[in-house]
């Protein structure tokens, strides 16, 4: 009879394991979901930014070429600055996104 109760024990330990790592590989599978989807809006968005800044660019090319009074130099500059606090915000939220 106690090898029969060591058997049950047994078998109940088994049981919760398995099911315990069902529900961490469920848990990850939601987890790696979540992120992929945060991933995809991060993309989207930085590929809408990109476009923004290469239409900005081709209507400051053409500006400059109709009008030379305009300060190229500094709306370039501008458009610079723009793209530097873009990357450091996409590389905060990259490591935000790894993080999780």
């Amino acid at each position: 009879e106690a090898l029969a109760g060591e058997d049950v024990h047994q078998d109940i330990a088994r049981d919760i394991g398995q099911q315990v790592e069902i529900m961490i590989l469920h848990a990850k599978q939601q987890s790696e979901a979540k992120v992929g989807k945060e991933i995809q809006k991060v993309k989207l968005m930085m590929e809408k930014m990109a476009e923004k800044i290469r239409l900005i660019t081709e209507k400051l090319t053409k500006l400059e070429s109709s009008s030379r009074g305009l300060p190229k130099a500094g709306l370039l500059k501008s458009i610079s600055k723009l793209e530097d606090v873009w990357e450091t915000e996409v590389g905060t939220l990259k490591h935000e996104l790894w993080q999780t």
